[in-house]
This record gives C-alpha cells, sequence and structure tokens, in this order.
C-alpha cells in the first residue's frame, strides 16, 4: 500500500483497516476486503498497480462483491480505485480489463502522470464519476483571481509546468504513442524477467500482467541476501532496490526493477549480465572466507583448525572435540567478510 493512504488516515483521524497480505498472494483479496466493511466504511481503495510487485488488484471481483453486500445491508459502499501507477499502464495494455467507470461503484479514480504519464514529479490528478459525487461542502470556491474558480485541493499555489508538460505528451503522443511505448516496456520486463529466471538464484514475485515491473527473491538467502546483492549492483552502476513485504508477508525480501520508457532492452541484457557477474562474486565469497580463517587460524599455533561442513562451519579441538556452529553464526561472519570485501573493492575500483 502506498504510503499517502497512512498520511490520509493520520491527518483526517480515518480509522484505516488492512487486509493483510500473506504468501504467494501480495494483494488485496477482495473477498477479505469486502468481510471488513461496515456502516462506518467510506470507501474501499482498490490500488490499480501494486507497489511492491506491480500486480492489479481485482477491481472487478470486488465491485461485484461489494454490490451483493449493499444489497443485502442497505449500505451504499463505493469504491475508490488509486491508478497511480496503472492509470496509464492498463488502458493500452489491457483495455478489456474492467477496473474503472464501467463498474458501477467505482466512483473516483486519481492518476499519477509522473509515473507513466511521462511527465516529471508533481502531476496529478482525481476524475469522479459524476459531480454529485464530489460533496460541495468540500468544495472552496474564491473570485479575487477575476472569475469565480471551485478549489478543493490542499494546497493552493503551484507552478504549472508539470500540467503544461502532461498536456504536450497527451497531444503529442496520443493513444497511439502511449501504446506503443506501453507494449515496449513490457516487451523489456519480459526480457529481464527470463534473464533473471535463467540464472537459476531467483524466484519471480511479480506479475506478468501488471506494470512494466520485475520482482524478485532468491532462492537460497544462507550465504548472501537480496540486500547484499543490491549494494553489490550499485558498483556496476545500478540502483536496484530491495525491501521486505508488508506485514504478514514482511518475512519475504524482494529486488524491484520499475521498467521505464528509456530502459532499452539493451540496458535490460546488460543488467542481466550484470546481475550474473554479482552473483558469482557473492557466491565466492564463503570460500574465500573459510580460507582465510583456515590459514589465520593455523598460524596461532593455538590448536584450533576449521573445517567446513554441508551444514556450517566445525571447530576442532584436542580438549572439546567437534563444535558445530550455528548458521547464524555462519551467516554473520560471511556477512561480515563480504562488508570488508566489499569495502576493498571500493578502494580499488571506485563507483562505475
Amino acid at each position: 500500500m502506498q504510503v499517502c493512504w497512512d498520511k490520509f488516515a493520520r491527518y483526517f483521524e480515518v480509522k484505516l483497516k488492512e487486509v493483510k497480505l500473506r504468501d504467494g498472494y501480495y494483494v488485496m483479496d477482495p473477498k477479505k476486503a469486502v468481510e471488513m466493511v461496515d456502516e462506518n466504511t467510506i470507501c474501499v481503495a482498490a490500488i490499480l498497480g501494486s507497489t511492491v510487485n506491480g500486480e492489479f488488484e481485482d477491481v472487478k471481483l470486488l465491485n461485484d462483491l461489494l454490490i451483493g453486500k449493499n444489497k443485502q445491508t442497505g449500505w451504499d459502499t463505493p469504491i475508490h480505485v488509486d491508478a497511480a501507477i496503472g492509470g496509464f499502464i492498463a488502458p493500452f495494455l489491457y483495455p478489456e480489463l474492467e477496473w474503472d467507470f464501467r463498474l458501477p461503484l467505482v466512483k473516483s479514480i486519481n492518476v499519477s502522470g509522473h509515473n507513466y504519464g511521462l511527465v516529471y514529479a508533481g502531476i496529478g490528478w482525481i476524475i469522479w464519476r459524476s459531480k454529485k459525487d464530489l460533496p460541495e461542502e468540500l468544495i472552496f470556491r474564491i473570485n479575487y483571481l477575476g472569475a469565480d474558480q471551485p478549489t478543493f485541493t490542499l494546497n493552493f499555489s503551484k507552478g504549472s509546468s508539470q500540467v503544461t508538460a502532461q498536456y504536450y505528451q497527451l497531444f503529442r503522443l496520443g493513444y497511439e504513442g502511449y501504446k506503443n511505448i506501453m507494449e515496449n516496456c513490457q516487451e523489456n520486463a519480459m526480457v529481464l524477467l527470463e534473464g533473471s529466471e535463467k540464472t537459476g538464484h531467483f524466484n519471480i514475485v511479480s506479475k506478468d500482467n501488471g506494470v512494466p515491473l520485475v520482482a524478485f527473491s532468491l532462492k537460497d538467502n544462507s550465504s548472501h541476501n537480496e540486500f547484499e546483492v543490491s549494494n553489490t549492483l550499485r558498483r556496476f552502476g545500478w540502483i536496484v532496490p530491495a525491501h521486505t513485504m508488508p506485514p504478514d508477508a514482511q518475512h519475504v525480501t524482494v529486488l524491484r526493477v520499475v521498467i521505464r520508457q528509456d530502459f532499452s532492452r539493451t540496458l535490460a541484457e546488460r543488467l542481466v549480465i550484470d546481475i550474473q557477474k554479482v552473483l558469482h562474486e557473492l557466491d565466492a565469497i564463503p570460500a574465500r572466507l573459510s580460507a582465510k580463517l583456515s590459514v589465520s587460524e593455523e598460524t596461532t599455533g593455538n590448536g584450533i583448525v576449521n573445517g567446513s561442513a554441508s551444514n556450517g562451519i566445525v571447530k576442532k579441538s584436542a580438549s572439546s572435540g567437534v563444535v558445530k556452529r550455528s548458521a547464524l553464526e555462519v551467516q554473520r561472519e560471511f556477512t561480515t567478510a563480504w562488508k570488508i570485501s566489499d569495502m576493498e573493492s571500493k578502494k580499488t575500483n571506485g563507483v562505475c
């Protein structure tokens, strides 16, 4: 969920009910959402384009279930669609997908032009189904600028450069222009997705249908984790964020790459190559660490010799026999060695 919803709830003292995620299902479950609706519910917000994995929430199913609950209870709970990301993707890639005003309970939709509207940050808007869906008491009217002007935003004075830029893009590109750009983004996302799968190291968390985005997590993070992959990729000039999932799925960490207009197929292929280099480098760290520990302890002359085992590192001592070290201890040791190795390489190689 976008942080804007948390801000809204706190600023306006609205009780926010969140549908928790679960393993393998990282968007809102419409059935659980409708179960949480009561007589005080303002609306149910569906997100068209999850921040964490780009997936579209099922607005059609939500609409159908909510119609049934409204008939049963006599309530009139509407739907707001947060299409900040997907609003410029679904109409061009998935025109048959019903998520907008084709559904009777969808009363308002917001879109951000600075995501896939192809305009720099600071532009977004909201559209209501009809004038009656925007309460008159929320509209303020002023006339000191020479004409009657309605306003309902929290901020007033703001530059118009983003509006002008969005106006230009809409007229310059048109429907076909945006459609071609979104299709190209989706094709490049598939190149990166397929390349990531072929490494054999990752589980793909994103979906084929959704935002042109690739989210993936390591199949095995016992030796190194997604944060280490992200940090090492920076040496190759890539900023690939790693983050944990929201509550009830926070044990899952993902790497996320958002494919934009200027991310070409060549860049996608190069990123796959660099990911392979990073994985090879990180996989080599445990072997280097074991060798360093062995040499270090053998030279101390204290009778302790390190050797490797399939489940970690064991210490052999003449007085106490064999002592097995926990996997957590081993992982911490590997992580420490990796950080030292990373710092050393930065001193010699610099940042690309």
